[in-house]
């Protein structure tokens, strides 16, 4: 797939005389010295269009239907959705399914509050009433720094039956 590249065009303007301050470098003083004024021209050039101000490429991957095809939908009551929610995690488990359902809170945070509300509710929820608190305690960043800052035996004894 090829990215769309944007076209920028810039006004022409003037810049001051200004004087600069002496500094160090290399452990060799340059004195102030007196910078001239200038003019850029305007111009125009192309760059990559990389989505949205500072949000970088996207991380990972939605797969679409995974939790319509056991009923879930924001249209529905929340009973329904709950009901929709308790099968998903017959068939993925609670923490993924949290995931998916952050992961749609996430990519809908531009949007206005409508929809939004629904997936936060809901993955509030999920972790509320369908992820046990040994679960909860795995998905937080101290224990993923804490994992990660073991060593590698250290994980295989700490692996539920990890005796070597």
């Amino acid at each position: 797939m090829r990215r769309a590249r944007l076209r920028v065009s810039r006004k022409a303007y003037c810049r001051k005389g200004t004087l600069r301050k002496e500094y160090t470098r290399d452990h060799t003083v340059i004195p102030e010295t007196k910078v001239k004024g200038s003019c850029v021209k305007k111009s125009t050039f192309y760059i990559k269009d990389v989505g949205a101000p500072g949000r970088g490429k996207k991380l990972f991957k939605v797969k679409r239907g995974l939790l319509k095809k056991h009923g879930y939908s924001t249209h529905l009551p929340e009973e329904q959705r709950h009901e929709a929610l308790r099968k998903a995690d017959r068939d993925y488990g609670s923490v993924r399914l949290w995931k998916m359902l952050n992961a749609q809170v996430v990519y809908r945070k531009r949007l206005p509050d409508g929809v939004l509300s629904t997936f936060r509710q809901d993955r509030d929820w999920v972790m509320k009433n369908l992820i046990n608190p040994a679960e909860a305690r795995t998905m937080t960043r101290p224990a993923v720094k804490k994992w990660k800052g073991m060593s590698h035996h250290a994980r295989q004894v700490a692996m539920p039956g990890g005796k070597i």
